[in-house]
């Protein structure tokens, strides 16, 4: 334990360490503690350090022990376990299965012993929110409320072993050290759900509304109507007057609804109850419960949803068709086919005056005697409405089934689904909190989304919608929410947000801080490196430039953000530094690669988001310095120019030595050539001479002699002068 003053104290079974950063001092019995064997230490306030012994407990002061607490002075033994100071300076005490409180000076009895068999305290914490937490030797974790020990189960539905510590981090989890189960984190249930377990009389809940009591009245499936109350769940019970609506007098046979599905709470603060096929509508008037049957103009199909307009007209949507009351009286609105006989799922009359009415074939916006019906055709996603929301800008919401959230503004309406990052595109509620969250009701969970996020996306601002989401890690016990009938969620006068489900009534507080941490934007880390698909050592402690061999220039960057807060939507971007322009959004991807790298000096950023939307902006990098093979190097272009230059003038001088040789060649020929010729031509003009002038037979052979040797001689001629022309070089 390190106290204030900065001293570190370690509890062990023969007593006291203190070590003042240097040198260690021991404290033990023979010092003035109760026991060696110190089982914990706390600080209070006022700087007095507690300590928890076998036999007692001892308050210390600058070396003086001031008090001690132990069977002779209001413990139940002296065997104390555990000792803790929580954030309103109380001090408690942990004396094997039982927890003291320190009031005044003297020790409390707080949580009494709850068996015979009962196993000791071994642990005590109070974490952020204030619930104080007690660690046992064999029971697992149990939360300390008014007096009593709720054990904390595993999801099996089982207590945890020995706890031997608790610590929570930046995000409000909870991390135990347990034996034989290791660590275990203890993520904060950041809804709460009443269910049968906490007094409903049915789980399927089917809707809900505050009265101007504050009393949350919740229609079930079979469970009738519950109240809740401070907390504290109870069924109602018929009143003792059930009146026919023809009638005053209490004889009607009727009993109190078993299967509620609308609700409303009108001007003169009288509840209406619709109910299944068949059984009527119900009007809660204080005491007094009047039935509307079949006789008195009630319909027979199922009453989802019930709506007051601003003349005090009552309507009353059902599976097949709308029906108004006059007086006593319900009549059908014929007034318009699809209204007629439509399935009527949602109402809501807005701010000025008009009724929009939702249906499976549109929607019809009703003024007066007038009505205005808007389907796909008017620019909706889909026809079939499941839920009507005004904000306090005016703007009407409409949650749809299949097509998403729609929004109508200044006569136009705008979209939005899946594919721009809605969380389902199956809307059944809408509500909005103080901080202008829309939360959303579907069959894949709670989620919400900032409106200004929607805003943005209007404008071209950002280019997708980011949604928190809640579901059974958050404390549903099932994520399919209520969309049968209205209202299926409200907001209640504290800000609490109630979601009917199938399995229970979820409540949300968006002001707590597990709602909206108050913590910063989570750490991001570069864990890996990867070059050429092989592992570089020791990324992740780097603080320089990584050197990488020469390679094919493949690189793979693996990172992580730092944050258990809604882990599936961390999101992050990246950029390096050289080959990247601009950011990009790699979404919940936790890598970024690269092929062909040339050589040179990079820096890889990466920056995230958790799963609140807070961003890191300033992130995680590392830089990156890609050694080049020889001839990437610098001097290589240049030793290559001078190589091929060298060649060049190399070429040119064979060239140079080549022609002078073929003009050696050529006077040689030329030498030749004169030699033949003079021959040949002296061979010629001897035969000439010799010729008489009639040959006989030998004399012609002479003449063709010489014809042939002048013939080759014309031949050669031409063969050396082609020889000798430069142009055939």
């Amino acid at each position: 334990f390190a106290d204030a003053s900065g001293f570190i104290w370690i509890a062990t079974r023969e007593g006291l360490c203190q070590f003042n950063g240097k040198t260690f001092n021991t404290l033990t019995s023979a010092g003035g503690l109760s026991s060696s064997d110190v089982r914990s230490i706390c600080e209070d306030r006022a700087g007095h350090l507690w300590f928890a012994t076998a036999k007692g407990v001892d308050c210390w002061k600058d070396g003086i022990f001031i008090s001690h607490f132990s069977k002779t002075n209001g413990l139940s033994s002296d065997d104390s376990r555990a000792v803790y100071c929580d954030r309103h300076g109380t001090i408690w005490i942990a004396v094997n299965d039982e927890l003291f409180r320190v009031k005044n000076g003297q020790p409390e009895i707080y949580v009494k012993k709850r068996s015979r068999n009962s196993d000791f305290i071994i642990k005590l914490f109070e974490d952020r929110r204030g619930n104080l937490w007690a660690g046992t030797y064999n029971n697992g974790l149990n939360r300390v409320v008014k007096g009593k020990f709720i054990p904390e189960l595993s999801n099996g539905r089982l207590p945890y072993g020995k706890i031997n510590d608790i610590f929570e981090d930046r995000e409000n989890n909870l991390w135990l050290c347990i034996r034989d189960d290791g660590l275990v984190r203890l993520k904060a249930n950041r809804i709460q759900t009443y269910s049968q377990e906490q007094g409903l009389a049915n789980n399927n809940v089917m809707s809900v509304l505050e009265r101007r009591d504050g009393t949350m009245c919740v229609g079930t499936w079979g469970g009738s109507l519950n109240l809740i109350k401070d907390g504290v769940v109870s069924v109602y019970a018929s009143p003792p007057s059930l009146i026919n609506a023809n009638s005053p007098s209490p004889t009607n046979a009727a009993t109190f609804p078993m299967f509620v599905l609308g609700l409303f709470q009108d001007r003169a603060d009288r509840l209406w109850l619709g109910t299944d096929y068949k059984g009527g509508l119900f009007e809660l008037d204080h005491d007094e419960l009047r039935h509307f049957t079949s006789a008195d103009g009630t319909p027979f199909p199922s009453i989802r949803v019930i709506c007051e307009d601003h003349e005090k007209n009552l309507w009353v949507g059902t599976s097949m068709g709308l029906y108004f009351r006059w007086g006593t009286k319900l009549d059908l609105y014929r007034a318009d086919a699809r209204l007629q006989n439509g399935d009527i799922r949602a109402m809501h009359e807005d701010s000025e005056g008009n009724l929009w009415v939702g249906t499976l074939e549109g929607v019809a916006k009703m003024h007066d005697h007038s009505i205005t019906w808007y389907t796909v055709a008017n620019g909706l996603s889909s026809d079939a409405i499941a839920g009507i929301f005004e904000d306090e800008k005016h703007d009407i919401w409409l949650g749809t089934a299949g097509g998403g959230l729609n929004r109508f503004h200044l006569g136009k309406f705008t979209s939005y689904t899946t594919r721009q990052g809605l969380f389902s595109d199956h809307i059944y509620e809408i509500l909005e909190d103080e901080a202008h969250w829309l939360w959303m009701s579907s069959e894949r969970g709670i989620f919400r989304v900032r409106r200004k996020n929607l805003d943005d996306l209007d404008e071209g601002k950002v280019t997708a919608i980011h949604c928190m989401s809640y579901g059974k890690t958050d404390g549903m016990l099932n994520n399919i929410c209520t969309a049968v009938s209205k209202p299926a969620a409200c907001k209640s006068s504290d800000g609490l947000l109630w979601f009917a489900t199938i399995k229970g009534l979820c409540v949300i507080d968006p002001k707590k801080e597990d709602i909206l941490p108050e913590y910063a934007a989570p750490p991001v880390v570069i864990e890996e490196l990867l070059a050429d698909r092989q592992p570089v050592a020791g990324v992740e402690n780097s603080h320089t430039p990584v050197s990488l061999p020469p390679g094919r220039g493949e690189l793979e960057f693996r990172y992580a953000s730092l944050s258990f807060f809604e882990t599936e939507n961390n999101r992050f971007k990246y950029k390096l530094e050289g080959v990247d322009s601009d950011w990009m959004d790699a979404g919940t991807r936790q890598f970024a690669h690269y092929n062909n790298i040339y050589p040179g000096r990079y820096v890889f950023h990466v920056i995230a988001c958790n799963g609140d939307g807070v961003w890191n902006e300033q992130g995680a990098t590392l830089g990156v310095v890609i050694l080049p093979h020889f001839w990437q190097k610098w001097w290589f272009r240049p030793a290559m120019g001078m190589l091929i230059a060298g060649l060049m003038f190399l070429g040119w001088r064979i060239r140079i030595a080549r022609r002078d040789e073929i003009e050696r060649l050529r006077l040689h020929i030329a030498a030749d050539l004169h030699d033949e010729i003079g021959s040949n031509l002296a061979s010629i003009s001897l035969l000439s001479q010799l010729s008489p002038k009639n040959p006989d037979e030998g004399e012609r052979s002479e003449l063709s002699e010489i014809n042939r040797i002048a013939l080759a001689t014309a031949q050669s001629i031409r063969e050396i002068v082609w020889f000798i022309n430069p142009d055939y070089d």
